[in-house]
């Protein structure tokens, strides 16, 4: 099972920092579609990488944000599409370690040989790359084998 939209949401800071309930895929797809809060970015960046927070520039420039945090914008559309992208991958890594955030970090930051040599953090920056993320999570926790 792919990671749910309640745990990608807390991902993100759950309703603290989406500003509402995220229950379903659908309530997600609404917050992505309306423009997800530069807080949540960061939320998910403290999560996932706790000492490097400038890797918040690999999904938003620096320029962008800067400038999005001193007019209190939201992100746009495909921005939000990849925060919530990425959220969602490091959520299904959390599940396949059974909650041990560290253990996915790891995964999330190692180059894997089935990604070219990218992390699974860099392969999550498109939308085909997440997939292949999530089938090799997916072969992880079902025991296929990577």
């Amino acid at each position: 099972m792919l990671t749910t939209a309640i745990t990608t949401a807390e991902m993100l800071g759950g309703r603290r920092t989406l500003k509402v309930n995220i229950e379903s895929d659908r309530d997600l797809s609404q917050a992505v579609n309306k423009g997800l809060p530069v807080e949540a970015l960061n939320e998910l960046i403290e999560l996932l990488f706790p000492k490097q927070k400038s890797r918040r520039y690999q999904i938003v420039p620096r320029s962008t944000l800067v400038r999005k945090e001193k007019q209190n914008l939201s992100l746009g559309f495909d921005e939000s599409q990849k925060v919530e992208r990425i959220a969602r991958t490091f959520g299904f890594a959390v599940e396949v370690w059974d909650g041990n955030i560290n253990q996915a970090r790891r995964f999330m930051e190692k180059s894997h040989p089935m990604l070219g040599g990218q992390t699974p953090f860099e392969a999550s920056l498109t939308e085909l790359g997440a997939r292949e993320v999530e089938q090799i999570l997916g072969r992880l926790k079902y025991g296929v084998g990577c």
